[in-house]
């Protein structure tokens, strides 16, 4: 990859640019370093959390604080590093927690939902079209959701065990429902 000089060469008084020799001495010294720099531009976008895939996937982990789950995709590993990121930005209360929770789930065909247990602990959960494979019962359970403040405990983690809404009493919304429509949850 040869990366243009004629910027640089561009800027040369009229004076030493009429002289040939001297611009290819300058253009065949300024080549080397055109080259560092543009290569030196690519490395960002190899980076980007967005576009980074395998290697450069994990080393943006080992930055950002995360080490790859075993057996974690790379679209399932972006989306924890991206949830820790929002970590650091938590504002420690219930609408900025379901916020950081709806960026983790709602990608992946959840909506999240925070059960205040009355007793300083919570109940986190995910409820959607299914059951939750696998690997979106890890991110619930594996710490990658940082949303309770220091003094609440999580006293367990949800998901539906059908498809539908989980069963209760009193609330009737896509995500809960009564009699005949319901589902028990199933606790972890």
């Amino acid at each position: 990859m040869s990366a243009p000089v004629v910027k640089y060469t561009n800027l040369i008084p009229v004076r030493n640019s009429s002289q040939p020799e001297f611009m290819a001495m300058i253009a065949a010294t300024l080549q080397p370093l055109a080259d560092i720099a543009a290569f030196l531009n690519t490395i960002p976008s190899l980076y980007d959390l967005d576009n980074a895939i395998g290697v450069q996937m994990d080393t943006l982990g080992v930055l950002i604080g995360v080490t790859r789950p075993g057996g974690f995709s790379d679209d399932m590993y972006r989306i924890i590093l991206k949830v820790r990121i929002l970590n650091n930005h938590w504002q420690c209360n219930k609408p900025s927690a379901y916020a950081l929770a709806n960026e983790l789930f709602t990608s992946l065909g959840f909506s999240f939902f925070i059960e205040d247990n009355a007793n300083l602990s919570i109940t986190l959960g995910v409820i959607g079209e299914g059951v939750p494979s696998g690997e979106i019962i890890t991110l619930l359970t594996g710490g990658y959701l940082d949303v309770k403040p220091v003094t609440i405990r999580i006293a367990g983690y949800a998901y539906q065990s059908g498809a539908g809404p989980i069963f209760a009493f009193d609330i009737e919304n896509s995500n809960f429902s009564g009699f005949d429509v319901g589902s028990w949850a199933t606790l972890i």
